[in-house]
């Protein structure tokens, strides 16, 4: 799975939600959401 996000902002916390998502196998993922911080962003 990729992700394609807008610019990312320093400080802020991002919810990711996977709803539906299963595994190679077909099962259903055990957590569906995720939370990420951003502590800094690499200059290009």
């Amino acid at each position: 799975m990729d992700l394609d996000l807008g610019p990312l902002v320093p400080g802020r916390i991002y919810r990711l939600r996977a709803a539906g998502a299963r595994s190679a196998a077909g099962e259903p993922l055990v957590h569906d959401e995720a939370a990420y911080t951003v502590n800094e962003v690499p200059r290009e």
